[in-house]
């Protein structure tokens, strides 16, 4: 897959899923529209790790319910 960012975006769209690691307890998972959704999760918790990259809005959100389980 071929993607480059333009702005704030990537083209083609895209939504990542992410791995956030805490100091205590399980990682945790979130997805959304890569990469605004990753420096969000970097600014509230400090990482963010791109597990996956997705054209698809529903595949995203389908492996971040899979990794949550």
């Amino acid at each position: 897959m071929k993607v480059r960012i333009v702005g704030n975006y990537t083209e083609p769209r895209t939504w990542g899923v992410y791995r956030v690691k805490h100091d205590r307890g399980s990682p945790s998972y979130h997805f959304g529209n890569h990469p605004v959704r990753q420096r969000e999760l970097v600014n509230e918790f400090g990482n963010a790790e791109l597990i996956d990259l997705h054209l698809d809005r529903v595949a995203a959100r389908q492996q971040k319910q899979g990794l949550s389980k």
